[in-house]
């Protein structure tokens, strides 16, 4: 388990070399980020698209798939628990051949992990 970026109650601020830094440093050919919002709306805030858009041009620069970012909530009635960028077709679809590195940004109580995936869909921690 590595801390990729600590956040606070209600914010955490992401800047593209910290999400890089642990994608580059493993040499991954792909990532996925992931966070979570407290409140449970998984709903991108203008922030997160910000955020995205950036990560996605600069992913592209590196010549690194940016896979997916899902952001966690709370399923609500017809609401489900997530977010995805990619199901959302605001990021491309997932390739079959990789194993992105995958790591967590939350917000709150502050976790981060790095794990690699094998075409099986299993992972191993870092």
């Amino acid at each position: 388990m590595i801390d990729v970026i600590r956040g606070g109650l209600n914010e955490s601020l992401a800047y593209p070399r910290d999400i890089f830094r642990p994608v580059i440093t493993h040499s991954a050919y792909s990532f996925i980020l992931v966070h979570n919002h407290p409140s449970g709306d998984p709903s991108p805030s203008e922030a997160d698209l910000r955020l995205t858009r950036r990560l996605s041009e600069a992913a592209r620069i590196l010549q690194i798939q940016m896979l997916d970012h899902v952001i966690i909530g709370h399923p609500v009635n017809e609401r489900q628990g997530y977010f995805s960028f990619r199901e959302a077709a605001t990021i491309g679809s997932l390739c079959s051949d990789c194993s992105p590195l995958f790591f967590s940004v939350t917000r709150g109580e502050t976790k981060g992990s790095l794990k690699r995936w094998d075409s099986e869909g299993s992972g191993s921690c870092y």
